[in-house]
């Protein structure tokens, strides 16, 4: 045992999660195994090793003055088996590259390894290379280690995530844990604004031409230990082997670059490659590009303020006969006419906002090796940053394909994680009303499903086929699934009902997810459609007739309790707004728990405590009763940094009780009388059965 894991305590007094985690891991491997078995290895794996393995790698993690060799971890059978454990949990269905399912893998193969890796004699089998087709028609390739393979790079990834984790730009989410596409496109819904091109890059070949130098540098600034980077160089140089094409083999040791796509630590190690290039980004262009200040009002253009503002002598004679022909004030006329200005200066393509060197503001995202950036300013300047950006990419051994990558007008929109993102400013913004009672544009992005590609998606897996009586443009119809034929009826409705479901969650952050409807719909009715082969039906319609028009199928479980499952199309309404834990984490629930009295809640308004319908209107001399309590600072207004700041409005903003009439009169900005902060008001404190 090391000197300093002595000293410090852990190897004494282990922390508590530590060694309830240790017990669950080894409880899981005592039930995996026969007991007399279980007798004759438990000299290898133990609960006590488990929880002395933890806590090294726990050291690692959390403090830089250690002396603690990570290969000792890497290679002990304990860790060995916490990397399997790891492996299984995830359920994969396929064996490695040896065609070792990896629930073979027994202690006795883990004891074998570690000696390997002790004595500096382990060397990775070549992977097995298969291909998968892509959307464009072409073949992605793929790397399967062997079993044994990967037990050692989920150990090499179980070390050195954590090492990396907190050093990764927060801009980007490709398989990190706690991120995700939707946090991705999340981010670009809660930061982008008006933005006028997007900068879409594609890295030709990320994966296949990666240099293995390169990995290396990146690795050595945050892991120095020479052995475990001598693993992931045998790792990188091991090569592949195809079985299906003889021709398709690669053993060659000088190749220099290229890492395995599809393996369990290539995703870590393109993320590690790529945080050189997403600091330079956030430190350098972003920096030059943002000449604006965050949270600016935008600056109106004078050719604007020139056409919609100034009134000439003919403006004025328009606006004295609209006020004599219809019978309105001075005021009312000037807006008729101001109206019909800024409609002649969209017409003419005057734009609303002044756009010069202090306006421009570039915002950037990735996701593993997908790259958008958004750029607000003239195309040249977009056309130089990509430029500039190629360059970047250059010195890191990453380049780009010309043909995919492309600079976009946020009118088309561009696709970005199979969402189609875009700019509507044309169009009103709900809800938000300008001080002076107009609505405001709208600054956003849109996101909206490609329809059409899923259409042809659908199309190719055999969901759905053209109209056979079309012959250009011909219109898409459902056909029976072949593949789920054979199944039972709950089995076959369950599947399609896991399509649909799935399609519904991904697309929730769609503005109008009814665009989705058409291909649902064609869904639902293949589902009909296998439902009827399977029973050698004639038409769908027998099947709508069996089993009704949602296509429920009831049928017993296992403890022969009656279930019910069906193929109904959920409803489309709302959206919107991405359900991720980092906007969950930023924006609490409605409702919080009180830190002083458990089990009570903590609401946003104090109508729990005492009804505002039992007082009066706060308002001087308004003799009504109140009927709603109303925020002096609104929690929108607020500066909320934190959750705890979120349950600090909640519990301590100062709210009055008001009328009707002088609710709507505050929140349309009608209301003309005594300041509302210098009138009494309540908070939570106030009521003792609820004090804080």
């Amino acid at each position: 045992m090391d000197i300093k894991l002595i000293q410090s305590g852990y190897e004494t007094s282990k922390p508590k999660h530590i060694i309830e985690e240790a017990n669950s891991i080894y409880k899981k491997f005592n039930s995996s195994l026969p007991s007399e078995t279980a007798d004759r290895v438990v000299g290898i794996v133990s609960e006590e090793g488990l929880a002395v393995v933890l806590t090294k790698l726990a050291l690692i993690h959390n403090s830089k003055d250690h002396n603690i060799r990570m290969l000792d971890i890497l290679a002990d059978p304990n860790f060995l088996y916490l990397a399997w454990c790891k492996i299984k949990d995830k359920k994969e269905k396929y064996p490695g590259g040896d065609d070792v399912p990896i629930q073979n893998i027994g202690v006795r193969t883990l004891t074998n390894l570690s000696k390997e890796l002790l004595s500096r004699k382990y060397k990775p089998k070549p992977v097995k290379r298969i291909y998968i087709e892509k959307a464009n028609g072409q073949k992605r390739p793929l790397g399967i280690a062997t079993s044994r393979d990967k037990i050692v790079q989920m150990g090499l990834k179980i070390i050195l995530e954590p090492l990396f984790e907190p050093h990764f730009s927060t801009n980007s989410h490709g398989f990190r844990p706690g991120r995700s596409c939707h946090t991705a496109l999340d981010q670009i819904r809660r930061e982008w604004r008006m933005v006028s091109y997007f900068i879409n890059l594609d890295l030709e070949k990320f994966f296949d031409k990666l240099a293995h130098k390169q990995i290396i540098k990146a690795i050595k600034r945050r892991c120095k230990d020479k052995e475990i980077l001598a693993v992931i160089y045998r790792m990188l140089k091991c090569g592949y082997v195809s079985l299906t094409n003889s021709r398709d083999v690669n053993l060659d040791l000088a190749s220099s670059e290229g890492i395995p796509q599809g393996s369990i630590i290539s995703p870590l190690l393109s993320n590690i490659v790529l945080d050189e290039f997403d600091w330079i980004v956030e430190k350098t262009l972003i920096p030059q590009f943002n000449k604006r200040e965050k949270n600016q009002p935008t600056q109106v253009s004078p050719a604007y303020y020139q056409a919609t503002s100034l009134f000439d002598t003919e403006d004025y004679e328009l606006r004295d006969k609209i006020q004599e022909q219809m019978g309105l004030t001075t005021r009312q006329a000037r807006e008729v006419v101001k109206t019909a200005k800024v409609k002649a200066a969209q017409n003419k393509g005057i734009q609303y906002s002044l756009k010069n060197e202090l306006t421009e503001r570039l915002w950037y995202i990735r996701y593993a090796d997908d790259i958008l950036f958004g750029y607000t300013g003239p195309k040249i300047k977009a056309q130089v940053l990509t430029s500039i950006i190629t360059q970047e990419l250059s010195y890191i051994g990453v380049s780009i394909n010309s043909e995919k990558s492309q600079i976009v007008h946020h009118s088309k929109g561009v696709q970005y994680l199979s969402y189609r993102i875009f700019g509507n400013y044309h169009l009103k913004s709900r809800g938000k009303v300008h001080k002076r009672g107009q609505r405001t544009l709208r600054t956003y992005l849109a996101f909206s499903p490609p329809v059409k590609k899923l259409l042809e998606r659908a199309k190719e897996r055999g969901f759905v086929m053209s109209n056979r009586r079309g012959k250009i443009n011909s219109k898409l119809v459902a056909r029976r699934y072949d593949k789920w034929l054979f199944l039972s009826p709950q089995d076959i409705v369950k599947r399609f009902k896991s399509v649909l479901r799935s399609i519904i969650q991904y697309y929730q952050g769609c503005q109008q997810r009814s665009d989705l409807y058409e291909l649902l719909w064609l869904y639902k009715r293949s589902c009909a459609l296998t439902l009827a082969h399977h029973h050698k039906f004639r038409s769908w319609q027998k099947a709508v007739q069996k089993y009704g028009k949602d296509l429920t199928v009831e049928y017993k479980g296992k403890n022969g309790k009656p279930l019910t499952v069906d193929c109904s199309i959920p409803s489309l309404e709302g959206g919107g707004r991405f359900k991720t834990k980092v906007h969950q984490n930023t924006f609490p629930q409605t409702m919080e728990k009180s830190a002083s009295q458990s089990g009570r809640i903590v609401p946003k308004t104090l109508h729990e405590m005492q009804s505002a319908s039992e007082l009066m209107c706060h308002i001087p001399n308004c003799p009504n009763k109140a009927e709603a309590w109303h925020h002096i600072k609104h929690r929108k207004r607020a500066k909320i940094t934190s959750a705890s700041k979120q349950r600090q409005i909640a519990l301590f903003a100062k709210q009055i009780p008001v009328c009707k009439k002088h609710h709507v009169m505050i929140h349309n900005g009608q209301y003309n009388g005594p300041s509302l902060s210098k009138l009494k008001g309540y908070v939570v404190g106030d009521w003792d059965d609820f004090s804080c």
